[in-house]
């Protein structure tokens, strides 16, 4: 069997978890969005062509790309909702975090279409319809497309969204026998729908654009929210198909030819058919591919960095671009043309204007608000749960559950899951339950006994390891607010003494006395199903962020802060020896600010890794690359490691030690720091960088999801340390799951 088999099978014999990213999902939202464009490029309200023959062709073969786009999203939306479920979320949290994102958008296109579309004259009647999402329900078609005509989809999600909290437990946690149910009853109720639909009288509206169509029909087959329910079914059953990898391998690829073959049969069959039932397995297939995909590590061209941010801004540019071609179609093109240049012109145009518009909502409306308004909990609000009064959080009784399950090392290549009394928050504490748990090579150097801090006397057996995590908030000490409570958190893991000079200078890193949990000096570390952690040390982990991610920000934020120490900036040549999680980081991050990046990396798979995340990668340097960068990142931690890194270094050039060896390093080249007159500069922690690293990762610009192997639940800890030590492993991190058992409820 070969290595990439190998990988393959231990990935498909890996269950898949809920908090694991799907990125091609996101680079698949573009392609879906640009396929309404086109049909809307095509109706007679907006007539591309004079030639009423060529106008003709053209709206045949995109007729069906407006219901393409419009299933694969609904498909879309129930899946990814449903795999980012999580217990105990209040239903009032989800309608804000979803609202959040899509009502300001949806009001600020509403407002330019009032203003570019109809020269700020819309009926009263239609305004109040649109604004309030209720202009799907009536049995009214100009109503149900009026002031902007893909704002009717919005309206029918915004039915399903709020609905969610029920269907989601009929189908989350019962069983995937439940989910192929619901999965078999939603694909024969859409192609029902349709069915039914044609028993309805016609009526005297007709559809502009398919005549053969009463007003009537189309609404009920299309766009009335109760029967696109069954849409969103499908991708909520495939979710938890997908999640509890009861579904066979699908290929991507032969899922695009099935889709093609569905498009070019729906071309030919009746329409409202064609636009509802043709294309929703197909479109299942395809979402259910990618993610297999994702989840198996393997390379996926849609989740490269440019598709990426594509589907990030997708929202925006579904909403904007009927008001782009409208605006195109009046002012530039001047009506239908009989020149073909024009026309492509006129589609590229509206594709690259509505493009630089989205990109700009998302950045500065879209963003900024979910970040401030779409977290679990908003100031104001009241915690998901009642927490004591601060008398009773200071007292030394525990805070609920009297003992925690926790991972324990003995000894060299010993592990054990054990019991310990649970932690209580002082003054400034807050009670944390660890949700993941990052293991790195420092842990494996405990686990295997050939860690520095043992053989130095820094630690010691037995002793709790976990320096990487991330957790929700359920209690607080004395003289922290409550509304943490409730709160997604990770955070750094250094207690400086707060006595000393660094400490007045707020150089807690440099600290002699310093402790840091997990790893440096007595107390237990984070490997525990609570653990206490000081309110100024945390951060609060946006939604914008799956708890994969959230678990990686501890190590990650190193990365940034090497990007600071050597002063990175757009232009500058860089080269990032070694592929591991602060490589491939420090690789992004220095993207991010527009240098010119280069990986430097031994192992295949590990330069596969980066590569599928847009980076260049190399073996080993060629003849060109030598002394030839003006940044050189570190970042594997070895003696050849180090060597190579100040051998391409430019003179003048800087070099970040961003990987810590663990031995003495010998046959360093000092001669060549001198002659070259380079700077060499150690990076310890990332403290002080967090929030900027929560912001490249929600931008998108640093993926951290990509680097999880897998996350293996607590009770097989031994295996999570021996996946760890395995050389076959493709990504570099292993995470321990601690709540697939979870521990009581605080009160």
């Amino acid at each position: 069997m070969t290595a990439t088999a190998l990988l393959d099978e231990r990935a498909a014999q890996q269950r898949p978890r809920p908090g694991v990213r799907l990125d091609s999902l996101t680079g698949l939202r573009f392609p879906a969005a640009l396929a309404v464009l086109l049909f809307h490029s095509a109706l007679p309200e907006l007539p591309l062509f004079a030639d009423p023959g060529v106008q003709q062709g053209y709206y045949h073969w995109l007729s069906q790309a407006g219901g393409l786009g419009v299933t694969f999203f609904f498909l879309l939306s129930g899946f990814v909702l449903t795999w980012s479920a999580s217990a105990g979320d209040r239903p009032a949290s989800f309608y804000r975090r979803r609202f959040v994102k899509i009502l300001p958008l949806y009001y600020i296109t509403a407002l330019l279409a009032v203003l570019v579309m109809h020269a700020g004259s819309v009926p009263w009647r239609d305004l109040a319809a649109y604004l309030t999402m209720t202009q799907v329900w009536p049995p009214d078609y100009p109503l149900n497309f009026s002031v902007l005509a893909p704002g009717w989809s919005l309206a029918t999600e915004a039915f399903f969204y709020l609905t969610f909290p029920l269907l989601v437990g009929l189908v989350v946690g019962r069983g995937t026998r439940r989910a192929a149910t619901v999965l078999v009853v939603s694909v024969l109720a859409v192609v029902a729908v349709p069915l039914l639909a044609t028993l309805l009288p016609e009526g005297s509206q007709r559809l502009s654009n398919e005549p053969d169509v009463s007003g009537l029909q189309y609404w009920f087959a299309y766009v009335l929210p109760l029967t696109r329910l069954p849409d969103f079914g499908v991708g909520m059953a495939l979710a938890v198909l997908v999640r509890a990898d009861a579904l066979p391998r699908l290929s991507l690829r032969w899922s695009f030819a099935a889709l093609a073959g569905a498009y070019v049969l729906a071309l030919s069959a009746p329409v409202l058919l064609a636009q509802r039932a043709v294309l929703v397995v197909p479109c299942a297939l395809v979402i259910a591919a990618a993610a297999q995909r994702d989840l198996a590590g393997r390379p996926s061209v849609w989740r490269a960095g440019p598709l990426r941010w594509l589907g990030e801004i997708s929202f925006a540019f579904y909403l904007l671009h009927f008001i782009v071609l409208d605006a195109l179609d009046t002012h530039v093109l001047h009506g239908p043309t009989d020149s073909v240049p024009a026309a492509v012109a006129y589609l590229l145009g509206a594709v690259v204007l509505t493009v630089l518009g989205a990109g700009a909502l998302y950045r500065w409306v879209e963003m900024p608000l979910v970040r401030a308004y779409g977290g679990r909990t908003v100031r104001g609000l009241r915690p998901r749960r009642r927490v004591e009064p601060r008398a009773a959080r200071t007292s030394t009784e525990p805070i609920g559950p009297t003992s925690v399950r926790s991972v324990l090392l003995p000894g060299p290549r010993e592990v054990a899951v054990v019991e310990r009394p649970a932690p209580v928050p002082g003054p400034g504490d807050l009670l944390v339950r660890v949700r993941l748990l990052g293991l790195c090579g420092t842990d494996l150097g405990f686990y295997d006994g050939s860690s520095s801090y043992l053989h130095d006397g820094l630690a010691a057996y037995p002793f709790v390891p976990g320096h990487e995590w991330t957790g929700e908030v359920v209690a607080v000490g004395a003289g922290v607010e409550d509304t943490w409570v409730g709160r997604r958190v990770a955070g750094h893991n250094i207690r400086a003494c707060g006595r000393c000079e660094h400490c007045a200078a707020r150089r807690i890193t440099h600290c002699p006395d310093r402790r840091e949990i997990g790893v440096l000096g007595d107390g237990p570390g984070a490997a525990a199903d609570l653990v206490v952690v000081p309110v100024s040390t945390v951060v609060a982990v946006p939604d914008a962020l799956s708890d994969t991610s959230a678990a990686l920000l501890e190590p990650a934020s190193a990365a940034v802060h090497a990007m600071h120490r050597v002063d990175v900036s757009a232009g500058d040549r860089v080269a990032v020896v070694g592929a591991g999680t602060l490589g491939l980081v420090a690789a992004q991050a220095a993207r991010a600010r527009g240098a010119d990046v280069l990986v430097v990396e031994p192992r295949k798979e590990a330069r596969d890794l980066a590569a599928s995340l847009g980076l260049v990668a190399v073996e080993r340097p060629g003849a060109t690359h030598g002394e030839s960068f003006d940044v050189v990142v570190e970042a594997s931690g070895s003696t050849v490691g180090l060597v190579s890194a100040i051998g391409l270094a430019a003179s003048g050039g800087r070099v970040a030690q961003l990987g810590t060896p663990h031995h003495a390093v010998d046959g360093v080249p000092v001669a060549d720091l001198v002659v070259r007159d380079l700077s060499v500069v150690g990076v310890l922690s990332g403290v002080g960088h967090w929030e900027e690293l929560v912001d490249l990762v929600v931008a998108g610009h640093v993926d951290l999801d990509a680097m999880v192997d897998r996350v293996v639940p607590l009770e097989d800890v031994r295996s999570a340390y021996e996946r760890l030590a395995d050389p076959l492993r493709v990504r570099p991190k292993v995470l321990l799951d601690f709540l697939s058992h979870p521990t009581t409820e605080p009160s």
